[in-house]
């Protein structure tokens, strides 16, 4: 499962990976993380064409939230169970 950061969060993004390599999560799972500019989306890409892009791709679209360590732990739950989230339009990570 690959995550898509939204164009906003890459700084946030760079913290939640760090985050998830402390706690050792990254050693047990691969989840990359890929920017716009890593998948070829425009930064002015509107919410629709990045939304549709991410279902197309099978990824993840991260967008903002305030809660770094929790949003990390919450994110590996779904990367190990994604099975269980096939087809969701989208989750809700707190």
């Amino acid at each position: 499962m690959k995550v898509l950061l939204d164009h906003h969060l890459k700084k946030q993004g760079i913290l939640l990976w760090s985050t998830m390599e402390e706690q050792g999560w990254l050693k047990l799972i691969n989840v990359p993380m890929l920017t716009f500019n890593d998948v070829g989306l425009a930064i002015d890409s509107s919410d629709r064409e990045v939304w549709r892009f991410a279902q197309s791709q099978g990824l993840i679209l991260l967008t903002g939230n305030r809660y770094r360590k929790h949003c990390a732990e919450r994110l590996v739950e779904i990367v190990m169970n994604i099975e269980n989230y096939l087809g969701v339009g989208r989750i809700y990570i707190p």
